[in-house]
């Protein structure tokens, strides 16, 4: 099975010679589907229809008059995962709409555990002491590249570091955050992958 992902308007000489019938639009790899066309919506549909088929699992201890604490202990270790499973490769993508939809995984799962379907969403996660999807998400994102980018292995895929001129002291902190040099992207497709992504995330924080 072959998988091209290619966005010239004609295909290119080399690919003419294959079956169609073995081409695949997407592809599972390590539990993310990558699609041919580097959007994420077979994704973000996957892994909300596996966080749904987990959210029975709060809807049956209901039923059993189980304390929302253990609920929500339920809810962080058996269905958010399924929503934040490697997010580096994905979030910068996901469109608006899209991360709106998963939001309301974590929305429709707070108001079973406390049964309240009117309260808003906001009080919530104050109740419930979490934060959103999306701010989790980008938190995960920034931890994940603070980590790679100290890591032999890893570090090349990012800009080289430089030293920023500044006009006031930093502050103090255990670790400074490193400032990466600025990627300049020509296409949108490219400026929503992960690199750009993160580097942009990391120099307003270092600045």
């Amino acid at each position: 099975m072959i998988m091209p992902i290619c966005f010239l308007k004609s295909s290119p000489c080399f690919l003419n010679p294959i079956p169609p019938e073995i081409y695949a639009s997407s592809v599972k790899l390590l539990g993310v589907t990558i699609s041919s066309n580097l959007k994420w919506d077979i994704h973000v549909k996957d892994i909300i229809h596996k966080a749904n088929a987990s959210i029975a699992l709060l809807k049956l201890l209901n039923k059993y008059s189980v304390p929302p604490s253990h609920s929500l202990r339920l809810y962080t270790s058996f269905v958010r995962p399924h929503l934040e499973y490697a997010c580096p490769v994905w979030h910068p993508g996901i469109s608006r709409e899209e991360s709106d939809k998963i939001e309301s995984i974590q929305k429709r799962a707070l108001r079973i555990i406390f049964k309240e379907g009117k309260v808003p969403y906001s009080l919530l996660l104050k109740k419930a002491s979490l934060e959103t999807l999306e701010r989790r998400r980008s938190s995960l994102c920034l931890r994940f590249s603070k980590n790679a980018i100290t890591n032999p292995r890893t570090a090349s895929i990012f800009p080289k570091r430089h030293s920023p001129s500044r006009l006031r002291q930093p502050r103090a902190v255990s670790e400074p955050i490193p400032v990466l040099s600025p990627i300049r992207c020509v296409t949108s497709r490219y400026e929503k992958t992960f690199v750009p992504f993160i580097t942009e995330k990391i120099n307003k924080i270092a600045n």
